[in-house]
């Protein structure tokens, strides 16, 4: 105790006799043992709290460590994925080097076998006789010889010519490009054998079969066929191939259309009783095709509905190939296929090879045709199959089902053999005229459906169908015409004079882009036209001058023209601005003729001479193509700038012209851009031109901008043109069948 005054109680403890000390010891010995243990629990505490801070150290290190190791794994395949790629692609170049070494070996042997013909045709050509021949037709109008001896020399000598000539350039057939079929009779093409070589064997469909059950999607595919006094054998065929199918997840629809056929009746039962997929109904009275359709789909439980004439046969893989791509991609709504036809012996003839969905193309030809085959829950948005268009009732109902989904996949394989019978479409395609008034009317509810003002007409006896423009008004939009030019006085006249005097369409100006003209004729020619003049002065560039041009052009539309074509049709400009003005249209290309009134430009292919060329060029003035391909409008995947229109902000979008090529293929390159914008590109065929092809341009081919254009498209192009089948020959652009 410190200081004077001391606590009491602090007092007593120094008073306290050994009792009370013992008891003061006590306590504070209990309550040091107590801060004794409180210390040391807090003590335990923290290290337990270190030992779980430590441990959850350690799962970290070891998640950590497990990430890392799933990451170099990850890295590990990829690694592997890359050998595998890689191996692959040396693979794929061993192939084409290998493809390339045969070639060149059949080249070289080839050369070997013409080489002595080739010799003796140089010989015949250069001989006094041959010459003396030729000068002989060059004079006989003014002094002709004695027409015995003109028959006996030119005779012998054509005779000659002919063989030798016939020798070295070989006889290739093609397909003739305005018949679906197969190469003219006493050529070497066998269909049959073509088929054989490409369809799958017995133990390809029980592969099929095998593959089909293991399956993850297997959709339930109701098979649609109205009956109507179908001879038995021909309906007994149909309902085999049903039968034969290598995909087993399916069911036939049968609906008699009130036949009151006894022996029909009981050879549907018969199946019916036989196979628990095939299920009947009998009708009272026929409905007609569309409503018997109808009753056939509310029998059906199916998710994919398909449809079957009741004299038609499927092929064998037909379901699988649709259920295949399903398994890749189940988003898919709409499958059409390829086709071929029976004749009356059942032998398989004139096939049809299709282009992919091709909307445009559609509304002018039922192309689609068969196998079709769509999702059940699209049959809700369309209302079934509509009576009032029997005859057409699935190119109408095909009409609404576009109007529903753009999921449709063509399957580039004959999965559908339609039967010739007498009086039928596929016996002869202008029988039943009445059915192109049906297709007209069909067309025309869609385009009103669809908001496109335009009209639809016959075309054809062939079953055709042309969509025009409605009339456009005053203020319709402003078309620029940009036309690169220089001197060719006799063709920039024309040009002119018939842009001026036949364009039925009001709002347009062009846009002469001069390039250093100096004939003074052409000046004279220019000076007559209210035009606009663009300077473009030194080395010509067909990309630049354009981009020139469209920088003075004031127009919505932008047309892009040369100066040796020839306006033929006064409303070109409305057909070209119908299609350019729809959203989903990127371009839209003309018809052009050479002089001679053949096909110059009638679209784009890609991949003839391992870039692209234009489709049945030299064919006749008028003629169907394939499968109405010249006289109807379709999408294309690329059109020549000859005469080209676009939208003024989709050229912009792009860049305009690439100025990197100076002479070719500007206009393939702008077009395949045009499409990665996902865009269409449309053939017009009633926007008709004559064009005196490259007249005012040198015939230099430039390698260059052919390098230039693979080096950027080689994938794509090589990839195939979906407007043009995978069955054709790439090499050509007639059609011809890949061999």
């Amino acid at each position: 105790a410190i200081g004077e005054i001391t606590s009491p109680d602090l007092l007593a403890m120094f008073k306290a006799n050994e009792y009370e000390t013992k008891k003061i010891r006590d306590l504070f010995f209990r309550l040091g043992r107590g801060v004794y243990a409180e210390g040391r629990m807090q003590r335990i505490e923290q290290e337990l709290k270190h030992a779980q801070q430590e441990s959850a150290n350690q799962l970290r290190k070891m998640e950590m460590a497990q990430q890392e190791s799933a990451n170099q794994l990850r890295e590990m395949e990829m690694v592997q994925q890359e050998s595998d790629d890689r191996l692959r692609e040396m693979e794929r170049l061993a192939q084409r080097l290998d493809s390339a070494e045969r070639l060149h070996q059949a080249s070289e042997k080839r050369r070997l076998e013409i080489e002595p013909f080739a010799r003796e045709y140089v010989s015949l050509i250069n001989s006094r006789t041959w010459k003396a021949m030729q000068l002989g037709w060059r004079v006989r109008t003014r002094v002709a010889p004695p027409s015995s001896m003109r028959a006996r020399v030119s005779k012998k000598l054509l005779r000659a010519a002919w063989q030798t000539i016939k020798k070295i350039k070989g006889n290739t057939p093609t397909v003739a490009a305005d018949d679906q079929s197969e190469p003219p009779a006493g050529t070497d093409f066998d269909y049959g054998d073509w088929v054989r070589r490409r369809e799958p064997d017995a133990a390809q469909l029980e592969a099929q079969a095998l593959a089909a059950r293991g399956y993850e999607y297997r959709p339930l595919v109701s098979i649609l066929t109205p009956v109507y006094r179908t001879p038995l054998p021909v309906l007994r065929m149909a309902i085999e191939s049903v039968l034969r199918q290598s995909y087993d997840n399916w069911e036939l629809c049968l609906v008699d259309g009130g036949s009151g056929q006894a022996e029909l009746q009981s050879l549907l039962e018969d199946y019916a009783s036989r196979d628990g997929r095939i299920r009947v109904r009998h009708l009272i009275q026929n409905l007609g095709i569309a409503e018997n359709t109808n009753e056939a789909l509310r029998m059906a439980a199916g998710d994919f509905i398909a449809l079957l004439d009741h004299d038609d046969e499927l092929a064998p893989h037909a379901l699988f190939e649709y259920v295949a791509r399903l398994n890749y991609d189940q988003a898919i709504d709409v499958f059409y296929s390829d086709e071929d036809k029976l004749d009356e012996q059942g032998k398989r003839c004139h096939p049809f090879f299709k282009p992919d969905w091709s909307p445009e193309y559609f509304r002018g030809v039922m192309y689609v045709g068969h196998l079709l085959c769509f999702r059940r829950s699209l049959v809700e948005r369309t209302d079934g199959f509509d009576p009032a268009y029997d005859g057409v009732q699935d190119f109408e109902f095909m009409l609404r089902l576009s109007e529903a989904t753009m999921r449709i996949q063509h399957v580039p394989k004959l999965l559908y053999h339609w039967r010739q019978s007498p009086g039928s479409i596929a016996q002869d395609g202008q029988a039943k005229p009445q059915i192109s008034e049906l297709q007209c009317a069909a067309v025309n509810a869609h385009l009103a459906r669809i908001g496109l003002p335009a009209k639809a007409e016959i075309a054809s006896p062939h079953h055709r169908v042309c969509t025009l423009p409605v009339p456009i008004n005053v203020a319709a939009a402003k078309v620029s015409i940009i036309i690169p030019s220089k001197d060719a006085p006799e063709y920039l006249e024309k040009c002119l004079m018939t842009i001026f005097e036949r364009s039925s369409y009001g709002n347009y100006e062009v846009v002469l882009v001069d390039n250093d003209t100096s004939d003074a004729r052409a000046l004279a020619v220019m000076k007559r036209f209210p035009i606009r003049r663009v300077e473009f002065p030194g080395k010509f560039n067909y990309s630049r001058a354009n981009n020139a041009g469209v920088r003075h052009a004031s127009g919505e539309y932008l047309l892009f023209l040369n100066n040796d074509t020839e306006v033929v049709a006064p409303d070109w400009i409305e057909h070209l601005v119908y299609y350019g003005a729809q959203a989903d249209v990127g371009a839209v290309g003309a018809l052009l003729l050479y002089p001679d009134r053949t096909v110059q430009h009638a679209g784009v292919i890609l991949g003839p001479r391992g870039t692209a060329d234009h489709v049945l060029r030299g064919a006749r003035e008028g003629m169907d193509g394939y499968g109405g391909s010249l006289l109807c409008a379709h999408e294309v995947s690329a059109a020549t700038a000859a005469c080209l229109l676009m939208k003024r902000a989709d050229f912009d979008a792009l860049g305009g012209f690439s100025e990197h090529y100076f002479t070719h293929y500007q206009d393939i390159d702008l077009c395949l851009r045009v499409r990665q914008m996902g865009k269409r590109i449309i053939y017009a065929p009633r926007a008709e031109l004559i064009h005196y092809e490259s007249k005012t341009r040198k015939d230099n081919y430039d390698f260059v901008d052919r390098v230039l254009l693979l080096d950027q498209w080689q994938d794509v192009i090589e990839s195939g043109d979906p407007y043009y089948n995978p069955n054709f020959d790439p090499a050509k652009t007639d059609y011809s069948l890949r061999r």
